[in-house]
């Protein structure tokens, strides 16, 4: 063997063995990709009539009838009924009972990161120094979420810790 052909192998075989290496690596990677997410806030309320903090799914007629013939609410039904239940599903993100009024969320932003939509809210609360009324409320927003590949559903953003849903 010639000199220039054992440098032509050794340049073959280490390339060779980048490749096998870099193929390693990536399938290594975990599978943390980010992308939008089509969510949209459909309204807001300072009392849905929802006593706890958390999140309700709302994926048919059947069931919007159902809440919005609660008496303690004070939503805009009219946009409620707008959405397409066919393409989209309801998810509230209710803040509990707070006994001024005041309070308020809305949403942030939406992304799917792997197999779970995080959905990131913001809490408005009343200035410290603000006179306010004595009255009990349940403020919530209202979301439509279009299906995706995620198994879950994470809100951060209205409590100390984050809220998880697995519909």
């Amino acid at each position: 063997m010639n000199v220039s052909r054992i440098l032509r192998s050794m340049v073959v075989g280490a390339a060779t063995l980048g490749m096998v290496g870099l193929a390693g690596c990536a399938a290594s990677t975990p599978d943390v990709v980010s992308a939008p997410a089509k969510v949209r806030q459909v309204t807001e309320s300072s009392h849905c009539g929802l006593i706890g903090p958390g999140l309700l799914l709302v994926t048919s007629d059947a069931q919007l009838s159902k809440y919005l013939g609660l008496p303690a609410q004070n939503l805009a039904t009219q946009q409620l009924r707008n959405v397409d239940l066919e393409r989209e599903f309801l998810l509230f993100v209710t803040l509990g009972k707070k006994s001024t009024s005041g309070y308020g969320v809305r949403l942030t932003s939406a992304e799917i990161h792997g197999d779970v939509l995080d959905i990131r809210a913001e809490v408005r609360s009343p200035p410290k120094d603000a006179i306010l009324a004595q009255v009990m409320t349940s403020p919530c927003a209202v979301l439509a979420v279009e299906p995706g590949n995620w198994n879950a559903i994470r809100v951060t953003g209205v409590g100390d810790s984050p809220l998880l849903l697995r519909p």
